[in-house]
């Protein structure tokens, strides 16, 4: 078989612009309240959803050690994304923020706090800003734990890939 990635537009069609651009002013204003859920195209309410899905699929076949931490916000917009990272085999915690920032071990900051197996002590804070917007390539040390955010994946899944390969022992 031979799979065909076809590459159409350098962004959006313009139609899908002004339809994300809708929705998204309307989410703006109105919040995620369910009506707008409700008449929100599907396309872009599960965007987020596929995402970590996706990602999930990718890290189960690369064999990455990973953890998926998801707030309650996430949970309450897609009730069933636990359930399905669990049947993944990937652990699920609970996320939130605090009101101070706290450091990484490599003085980077981050408001996010996690149940369980994520130790705050051993984080490099958002990992991904550094390493994609700024080109920070700090090589983690063994046994830390960096926070890479699935609702950036978009932009940023190249560069997961690529840090995966410098530093994750990943060979491809």
């Amino acid at each position: 078989m031979l799979m065909v990635h076809d590459f159409d537009e350098p962004l959006f069609t313009r139609r899908t612009c002004l339809k994300r651009a809708f929705w998204l002013i309307t989410y703006v204003l109105f919040g995620w309240s369910r009506r707008i859920r409700g008449l929100m195209p599907r396309w872009l309410m599960y965007e987020k959803y596929s995402q970590a899905k996706a990602l999930a699929m990718m890290d189960k076949i690369l064999g990455v050690n990973v953890v998926f931490a998801l707030t309650d916000k996430v949970k309450d917009a897609f009730p069933t994304l636990q359930e399905d990272l669990e049947e993944m085999g990937f652990q699920v915690v609970h996320h939130w923020h605090l009101d101070e920032r706290r450091r990484g071990i490599n003085e980077w900051t981050s408001r996010g706090a996690w149940e369980g197996v994520v130790d705050p002590k051993r984080l490099y804070m958002n990992y991904h800003r550094h390493y994609v917007l700024g080109g920070e390539e700090v090589e983690p040390e063994a046994d830390s734990q960096v926070i890479w955010h699935v609702d950036h994946l978009s932009y940023n899944l190249y560069f997961y890939l690529e840090f995966l390969m410098k530093f994750g022992g990943l060979d491809l």
